[in-house]
C-alpha cells in the first residue's frame, strides 16, 4: 500500500520515463518534488524496491527499473480477520492494488487485514494486509485462513493431529486452539505492511495510548531481564560507580538504557535517517545500532549495559506496537507530556532521579535528531 509521497514519486519515474527513455535521477526526483534531500528519495525508493514497484537499484544516478503496468494488480480486500481470538469476517467489497509478484504463480486471490498479534513471530502485525490463495486443503505448518464454527474466522498455522487439527499461534504467549473440524479458506502466501493511518504522538490522546503500551513494554523487558541476568563484568563495574549498588537497579537501568536505544531508532527512522521496517531479530538490531553511531556515537557505543539480548519476540512486540505510531513531531514538550504521564510522583521519590535523568537524556536526543535533520535534510 503506498503512501502519498511514494505515489507521487513513481508517478514522476513513470512519466518522466516514458518521456525520456530513461529514468530520472535521485536530484531530478529530489527537485521535482521540493523534497529537503536525496536521501529522502533514496529512502522512498527503497520502500517501493520492497514492495515491487520498481525493480532493482543499482549505485548509479539512473538505475531505476520500472516494473511493467501489468505486474500492479487489483484483488478483493475482504474486511478483517483476527489473528489473535476468532472473529466473524466482515465482508467488504473493497479492492486493493498490489504488485503482482506478491500473488501465487496460479489461482484466485484475496486479501484481510490483520487484527491482534498472535502471528508476529511471523512477521505479521496487527494492520498489516495479508494476501490469501483461495484453497480448500493445507500442508502441516501452513499458515492459513480457517472457518471455524461455522462463521468464525482465525488466522493461525495448522497441524494435523488425532481426532482433529491444532491451529497454532505464532505467539509464546497465547494457546494453540484444537477443533474436530475446520474448513480451509485459503492460504497465506504474502503480506502487505501499512503505515497509513499512523498515531502521531504530538496528539494527546495518541501519546496517553503509547504510554499505556510503553508501560506494558517496560514490565515485559524487565522480567525478560531479570531472568537472564547472572553477576558479570559489566555488573561489578557499575557497582563502582554507585554509592548504594543494587542488582534490580542495575536491570532497571539496563531495562531503560535498551528502551532508549530502540525509541530512537524509530526516531532516526521516522525522520528518514535510518532504513527498516521491523526488528526481527537480535543480529539486525546490533546492525542498525552500528548504523545509528554514524548519528549518536555517544549513545549507541558499546556501554556496560550491552550484556542484555533481548529476544526475538520481544523485538517483534516492540516493532509491533511502535509501528503504530509517528515519532517524527516528537519534541521536548511531547516527552514532558510523557513523562508526567508514565511516571507517578510515588515512583519518582522511590527512585530518586533516575527516571529524570533518563526522561531529560531521551528529551535531548530527540531534539538532537530534529536539529540534525534540519542541518542536514
Amino acid at each position: 500500500m503506498l503512501t502519498k509521497r511514494q505515489k507521487e514519486i513513481l508517478d514522476f519515474i513513470k512519466s518522466y520515463s516514458k518521456k525520456k527513455g530513461y529514468s530520472p535521477s535521485f536530484e531530478e526526483i529530489r527537485k521535482q518534488l521540493k523534497l529537503a534531500s536525496v536521501s529522502t528519495v533514496h529512502f522512498h525508493i527503497s520502500k517501493l524496491k520492497e514492495g515491487g514497484y520498481l525493480g532493482k537499484i543499482e549505485n548509479k544516478a539512473r538505475a531505476i527499473s520500472i516494473t511493467q503496468e501489468q505486474l500492479l494488480v487489483q484483488i478483493p480486500l475482504l474486511g478483517s480477520i483476527a489473528a489473535g481470538k476468532p472473529i466473524e469476517a466482515i465482508q467488504e467489497y473493497e479492492t486493493i492494488a498490489i504488485p503482482k509478484n506478491l500473488l501465487a504463480k496460479s489461482g484466485e486471490h484475496f486479501a484481510l487485514q490483520v487484527k491482534g498479534n498472535s502471528m508476529i513471530q511471523e512477521g505479521i502485525f496487527d494492520g498489516d494486509n495479508i494476501i490469501i490463495r483461495k484453497q480448500n486443503n493445507a500442508e502441516d505448518g501452513d499458515t492459513i485462513v480457517a472457518l471455524i464454527n461455522q462463521n468464525e474466522v482465525t488466522l493461525k498455522k495448522i497441524y494435523k493431529v488425532r481426532g482433529g487439527f491444532k491451529l497454532q499461534p505464532a505467539n509464546p504467549s497465547l494457546q494453540a486452539l484444537v477443533v474436530k473440524q475446520l474448513i480451509v479458506q485459503g492460504k497465506v502466501v504474502s503480506v502487505m505492511r501499512s503505515y497509513v493511518g499512523r498515531k502521531a504522538l504530538n496528539q494527546t490522546l495518541n501519546l496517553l495510548t503509547f504510554n499505556n503500551e510503553l508501560k506494558q513494554l517496560i514490565v515485559k523487558t524487565q522480567e525478560e531481564i531479570r531472568h537472564k541476568f547472572k553477576p558479570n563484568k559489566e555488573f561489578e563495574i557499575w557497582q563502582r560507580t554507585e554509592n548504594k549498588p543494587d542488582q534490580d537497579k542495575f536491570c532497571l537501568e539496563t531495562g531503560y538504557t535498551f528502551l532508549n536505544e530502540i525509541l530512537l531508532l524509530w526516531v532516526c527512522k521516522d525522520k528518514k535517517l535510518l532504513s527498516f521496517e521491523v526488528i526481527q531479530n537480535r543480529q539486525q538490531l546490533k546492525s542498525l545500532k552500528q548504523e545509528a553511531q554514524q548519528i549518536y556515537s555517544h549513545i549507541f557505543a558499546n556501554n556496560i549495559f550491552d550484556w542484555y539480548e533481548p529476544s526475538d519476540f520481544l523485538l517483534q512486540e516492540i516493532t509491533n506496537s511502535f509501528n503504530k505510531y509517528d515519532f517524527t513531531p516528537i519534541d521536548r514538550d511531547i516527552l514532558g507530556k510523557l513523562y508526567e504521564q508514565f511516571i507517578t510522583q510515588e515512583e519518582r521519590k522511590k527512585l530518586g532521579q533516575f527516571f529524570l535523568r533518563f526522561f531529560k537524556k531521551l528529551g535531548l536526543d530527540l531534539i538532537s535528531a530534529l536539529d540534525y535533520n534540519r542541518r542536514n535534510h
